[in-house]
């Protein structure tokens, strides 16, 4: 019947620790390594020790796993810093750079200009390849 569970893979930790120190049954070297290494990590899951030393293993993954949460708040107190300093040091109202809408009409005026003519430079700058694009497809 353990033939069966072996097969569906419900064995529980001591049933595997069994199998595997039962000289009788033979395993492959390279398997039974990937196995102790299994063990190792099931027991120390578990908190017990599988090679009978009665100390529970040392479980490096905790380390892991509490560098990660460290570093997690740590990079959530940067953001909340960097947010709350950058919302200190923000105007609350824009400031009125011009005083005379009159002088202000003017700045939008020629800024428009500008806008106006850097656009009719760049249609003729397309209008050239398009022409010949269009006489080539002509002649196509």
């Amino acid at each position: 019947m353990k033939s069966s569970k072996y097969i569906q893979n419900n064995l529980d930790l001591k049933e595997m620790e069994a199998i595997f120190e039962d000289s009788s049954v033979p395993v492959p070297p390279l398997l039974g390594k990937d196995l102790e290494k299994s063990l190792d990590l099931l027991s120390s899951l578990e908190g017990e020790s599988v090679k009978g030393g009665g100390k529970p293993l040392s479980d490096p993954q905790r380390k892991v796993r509490a560098l990660r949460t460290w570093a997690s708040v740590a990079a959530a107190a940067v953001l909340l810093l960097s947010v709350g300093l950058g919302y200190l040091f923000t105007p609350a109202e824009p400031e009125d750079t011009f005083s005379d809408p009159a002088l202000a009409y003017a700045q939008v005026e020629e800024a428009m200009g500008k806008i106006s003519r850097k656009m009719a430079q760049g249609v003729q700058a397309v209008r050239l390849p398009a022409q010949m694009i269009k006489e080539g497809l002509d002649n196509f």
